[in-house]
């Protein structure tokens, strides 16, 4: 496949507010069979096409074919097609998808403000409903032209709530014998920040977002590790510094 062609896949879905996953998803397909069509290692086959052409609101030629193909393969009738008063064709009204909101560019007519979900295709909110009913969590973002949804399936999410769970238990069970059997009630109490640690690990997993995990609890139950054990309050509390840093390059890369 030419990397016009595959410049022009990537160029729609992006006008179109789809991200591969949600594209994939969309098509009944693997996200890695729409990241091998955009860099031109593959091709879509023909009901593939048909398809992309019908989510995309566009003929196949549209979608196939570049500016100036399509132009050379124009009649010189059709080229040569006006409105009555001589000028381009008149519409009265054109309906078109940008940013992944549908808008009607018609006379006293203007856009609903929606959230995300609502704003989002009409395949792709078909998409969300029906993973919303199955119990799978949900979640849209909406960046400039581009939506991006991450579905967290609902079997995914009892097995982290189970993990959650037993790593609650387990310090539990840790905390009371260090206790009874060693006197070490304290430092041993530290163990309990492991659970929000761990807890906030799979959400950071789940949501493919390093924002979402508990740093500040991290970095502060490794200062008071430092100090409750070997006294080494100061200068330890420099690591504080690195909280602002993480989530300034977790959002970074997040938005990449």
């Amino acid at each position: 496949m030419d990397l016009q062609l595959a410049n022009r896949l990537q160029r729609h879905r992006k006008a179109h507010g789809y991200s591969q996953e949600a594209l994939a998803a969309a098509l009944g397909i693997s996200r890695q069979a729409v990241s091998k069509w955009e860099c031109g290692e593959a091709s879509p086959d023909t009901e593939n096409l048909i398809r992309l052409a019908k989510l995309y609101h566009i003929s196949l030629d549209e979608l196939i074919l570049s500016d100036e193909a399509r132009s050379d393969a124009l009649a010189p009738a059709e080229r040569s097609e006006t409105s009555p008063n001589g000028g381009t064709p008149s519409k009265t009204e054109d309906e078109t998808f940008h940013g992944g909101e549908k808008k009607r560019e018609s006379e006293g007519e203007a856009s609903d403000s929606r959230n995300d979900a609502e704003d989002a295709p009409k395949e792709l909110a078909e998409f969300i409903k029906k993973h919303r009913e199955n119990g799978d969590e949900i979640e849209t973002r909406r960046e400039g032209d581009t939506f991006t949804v991450n579905v967290i399936a609902a079997r995914v999410q009892r097995l982290w709530a189970g993990i959650d769970a037993a790593v609650f238990f387990l310090c539990l069970v840790a905390f009371l014998l260090l206790g009874f059997l060693g006197n070490f009630w304290h430092p041993a109490w530290l163990l309990f920040l492991l659970v929000p640690i761990v807890a906030s690990l799979g959400e950071a997993v789940r949501k493919r977002n390093a924002s979402a995990f508990a740093f500040p609890v991290l970095v502060t139950a490794v200062y008071l590790f430092l100090g409750c054990v070997w006294e080494f309050w100061h200068p330890a509390w420099i690591i504080f510094l690195s909280i602002p840093l993480y989530y300034t390059i977790a959002e970074l890369f997040h938005k990449k």
